[in-house]
């Protein structure tokens, strides 16, 4: 503008363009705060009291984690568990309602023993004997129709159960797909970004020969700063499906031993 190479409408515009960033920066730093806040409540401390060490990188991404699905690595997950536990429940309905169809005896020592003879004797016991053993028969099939029932809960506690583990192979195998292609996804962010920074490197000489005016100069520095906002989140995204790793295999992220300061060794 001061070259008289643009004019005052071009510079109020790139202003109001530099002063939505700072806008937008306030309304980050305001998410940030309320992450914060949530951390120190899940943490059990009062918001407004966290302190977070600040980086300026995501954290390294290692290698993956044993995802072996072995039975043990199955049984981990909560949402497995509560399937077999339910299985195992159901089953044991079934012999239940199975055990509940039986007669129940009960003896007792009632029995009139003042009989004239032995065989009076006998036949007063086994009438007391089929007086205990008709009545849990009388019941127009309800124990028969309980025992179906519940073996029919236990068919569908069983499937619910193997779908549970397929539903958990199947999120490992998707975090694992997903995290592989954001792998290359990154590799070629990155690539663009170069080609990118040469290309703006190369515009802004030739801009100062005046072969280009400066806007093809601001066009490009937005091109590049685009990029750079997709790579980081690009990063953010993979340590999201590390996590999401992690959360199908019931595991944790091991995370590294805090270094001592001098003064804790002394104390």
């Amino acid at each position: 503008f001061r070259g008289g190479q643009a004019t005052a409408a071009d510079v109020f515009q790139q202003r109001q363009l530099l002063e939505g960033v700072v806008g937008d920066r306030f309304t980050v730093l305001a998410n940030i705060e309320v992450l914060k806040n949530q951390l120190a409540v899940l943490t059990g401390q009062s918001p407004g009291t966290l302190e977070i060490a600040t980086s300026d990188h995501f954290p390294e991404i290692n290698g993956l984690p044993d995802t072996g699905l072995t039975s043990d690595l199955i049984q981990r997950r909560p949402d497995v568990l509560k399937a077999y536990f339910r299985l195992q429940a159901a089953d044991l309905r079934v012999a239940a309602a199975i055990a509940d169809r039986f007669p129940k005896i009960g003896l007792s020592a009632g029995i009139d023993t003042t009989a004239p003879n032995l065989q009076d004797f006998f036949n007063n016991w086994m009438a007391t004997l089929a007086g205990n053993l008709v009545l849990p028969l009388i019941d127009g099939g309800r124990r028969i129709a309980e025992v179906d029932r519940t073996k029919a809960a236990t068919e569908e506690a069983l499937n619910l159960y193997g779908q549970s583990v397929l539903q958990s192979i199947k999120e490992v195998e998707n975090a694992l797909a997903q995290e592989e292609r954001q792998h290359q996804r990154l590799d070629s962010l990155k690539q663009q970004l170069r080609y990118l920074n040469e290309a703006n490197n190369n515009i802004r000489i030739r801009t100062a020969y005046g072969a280009f005016d400066f806007l093809r100069v601001l066009s490009t520095l937005n091109s590049l700063q685009a990029m750079q906002r997709t790579l980081i989140r690009a990063e953010r995204e993979l340590v999201d499906f590390r996590i999401l790793l992690y959360r199908s295999l019931a595991g944790g992220w091991p995370l590294a031993e805090p270094v001592k300061t001098r003064n804790e060794d002394n104390g």
